[in-house]
């Protein structure tokens, strides 16, 4: 009898942790959707130049270089626009966009 609660016990506690990762996991991915909105929002604050080299830089890993290559800048011009639209990105952001 002990051994049938405790198998039952067992399937029960299998079940709780299913249920309990996929709500994990439908809660990530809540939160990645709504950090994805958030940082298109913010994106479509900022210049054509601005957001290309924000997205070259944090999502296709080019570096400050090769973007001031590309551009035809040096790579001072893109520090100083990269910093500028990351603080104006993080203001947007902390104000709530």
């Amino acid at each position: 009898m002990n051994s049938l609660i405790e198998q039952y016990l067992n399937i029960d506690k299998l079940e709780e942790n299913i249920i309990l990762k996929q709500f994990k996991n439908e809660k990530e991915e809540s939160e990645n959707t709504i950090d994805k909105i958030a940082i298109e929002q913010v994106l479509g604050k900022l210049s054509d130049k601005e957001k290309y080299i924000i997205i070259k830089r944090y999502f296709n890993d080019k570096t400050q270089s090769e973007l001031a290559e590309e551009l035809g800048v040096s790579q001072a011009q893109i520090s100083r626009i990269e910093k500028n639209a990351l603080e104006r990105m993080k203001k947007r952001v902390e104000k709530g966009i």
